[in-house]
């Protein structure tokens, strides 16, 4: 509970509303692996940030399912991908995705929110500002070339 408490603070910090907060939306939550397949895509066209922007919008603010087609469309049209209902009706990203998810499962994470620090070191939940101060100065210093 106070994870949940916690990501709602570090949202609330950053201007941002969570509309929904773990499944309050009547049992439609929905899967985001189409959502994390239109990511790899606004990858590729240098539209990743605006399209995580967009699904966090859609998802965590206005309450919309990512397993709905309608919504991951407007999403890409938010953030200005291109091609998106031709990739949504492929096979396209989906080795990516598992492979990510396989990646994911070998660290040992299983579920969200998780912040992964240089593809290699999950800290569940939302981590605090000291926390992170922690880990970073503790990545630093054991940077060969470090000059701290």
């Amino acid at each position: 509970m106070q994870r949940r408490r916690n990501v709602v603070e570090a949202w609330r910090v950053e201007g941002l509303a969570l509309k929904d907060v773990y499944g309050s939306k009547g049992g439609n939550v929905g899967n985001s692996f189409d959502a994390q397949r239109l990511i790899f895509m606004a990858r590729a066209q240098g539209r990743e940030d605006e399209c995580i922007e967009a699904i966090y919008k859609a998802n965590h603010e206005d309450g919309l399912c990512l397993s709905d087609r309608t919504v991951l469309l407007a999403v890409a049209e938010a953030a200005g991908v291109l091609g998106a209902n031709d990739m949504l009706e492929s096979t396209q990203g989906i080795e990516e995705v598992e492979a990510k998810i396989r990646q994911y499962h070998q660290m040992g994470i299983n579920s969200v929110p998780v912040c992964i620090i240089d593809e290699k070191y999950p800290i569940a939940g939302c981590p605090d500002t000291e926390l992170l101060h922690s880990v970073f100065h503790q990545l630093i210093q054991q940077e060969p070339n470090s000059d701290s």
